[in-house]
């Protein structure tokens, strides 16, 4: 977790590509993120000096999801690709996205 606050870039997102900042900010990688780093804490496995980050990131998923099921930049589901270049080819959804819905589901349950 020590890793990954500092990716987590100022609109509280953590990126496609989770260590270049080149790629773009993702939906569903956040609300996973969040979400086992919300658990951790409620478990004390971490301590709660994670919970700025948890709101952070839980604070961008509700602004880019629109009460009809829209969603903003989940990337399409992405097997193992073979270059690094290939990941930052994947597509970003805008739209409805069941996948990208069931993490927003995920972090919005831990809360």
């Amino acid at each position: 977790m020590k890793v990954l606050v500092p990716l987590q870039d100022e609109d509280g997102l953590w990126h496609q590509v989770i260590d270049k900042p080149a790629s773009y900010a993702e939906y569903s990688c956040t609300a996973m993120i969040a979400a086992s780093m919300h658990m951790a804490i409620r478990n004390k496995w971490i301590d709660r000096s994670y919970g700025r980050t948890v709101d952070r990131a839980w604070n961008a998923i509700l602004a880019r999801s629109e009460p009809d099921g829209t969603l903003l930049d989940v990337c399409e589901s992405t097997g193992k690709q073979k270059s690094e270049t290939e990941y930052f080819h994947r597509a970003a959804v805008w739209g409805k996205d069941l996948r990208g819905g069931a993490m927003a589901l995920l972090i919005s349950t831990t809360r």
